[in-house]
């Protein structure tokens, strides 16, 4: 038996989701309180998406859709755009935004730690094979 934190009933294991973070391996909400969570989580995505442009970014939604429409919807440097949503891209030292990245394009640059040098020597390496 164990108590849910949301309902405070409290109900059989069985009742709750496996969760392997926790001590005793079970989710701290019951299945049906997660199910309502979930979906005030979901009603919700699109708001918090908006917060964190601003927060993390300082750019409004506006912002974000001009940048699309100048990209023309694809992504700063594959020119795709297979997911939907592109991420804001920005210099981490200035914080200015540079544009928007699909996800595999945003993340090689993070692995090449922003470095043009170590971008033109990967494509160097990749043209000549050495």
């Amino acid at each position: 038996m164990k108590k849910c934190y949301l309902c405070k009933k409290v109900l059989p294991l069985a009742d709750f989701h496996e969760d392997k973070s926790r001590p005793d391996g079970k989710s701290s909400r019951c299945k049906k309180c997660n199910t309502i969570h979930c979906r005030k989580y979901t009603q919700s995505r699109e708001k918090h998406r908006v917060y964190e442009l601003m927060y993390y970014y300082g750019m409004t939604e506006a912002e974000y859709n001009k940048l699309i429409l100048q990209q023309k919807g694809v992504c700063a440097i594959c020119k795709t755009n297979k997911e939907g949503r592109l991420a804001v891209d920005h210099n981490h030292k200035t914080k200015e935004i540079r544009g928007l990245l699909c996800r595999l394009c945003n993340s090689a640059i993070g692995l090449f730690k922003d470095s043009p040098v170590l971008l033109r020597n990967a494509a160097d390496y990749l043209e000549t094979g050495e």
